[in-house]
């Protein structure tokens, strides 16, 4: 049950608006943890890394996706870019006279 009770906080904490989330959720888990009896120091601590733990996968896999397409990142064309097949153009072979 305090398990519910805290990612109940953790989320009702993220519905003010900030960047990432970052603030509001670390105070709204801090305070769910602290209310169960876990150290304040403790408890942030904790929060920090399961932030973190949200967010890094996300961003790790945003940026592969963007060098796998061949999209600028950092100023810099992505050296895994796939390029389509380029289509060679028919060229029209005159007809002979044969007459």
């Amino acid at each position: 049950m305090q398990a519910f009770a805290a990612l109940t906080a953790f989320n009702v904490a993220t519905a003010v608006p900030s960047p990432g989330n970052a603030g509001s959720f670390e105070a709204g888990g801090t305070l769910a943890l602290t209310a169960f009896g876990i150290p304040k120091e403790t408890a942030l601590a904790f929060i920090f890394l399961y932030h973190l733990t949200q967010l890094v996968p996300g961003f790790v896999g945003g940026v592969l996706v963007l060098v796998v397409e061949g999209e600028v990142l950092f100023g810099k064309r992505s050296v895994l870019r796939i390029r389509p097949p380029v289509l060679q153009e028919a060229v029209a072979v005159p007809e002979s006279d044969a007459a």
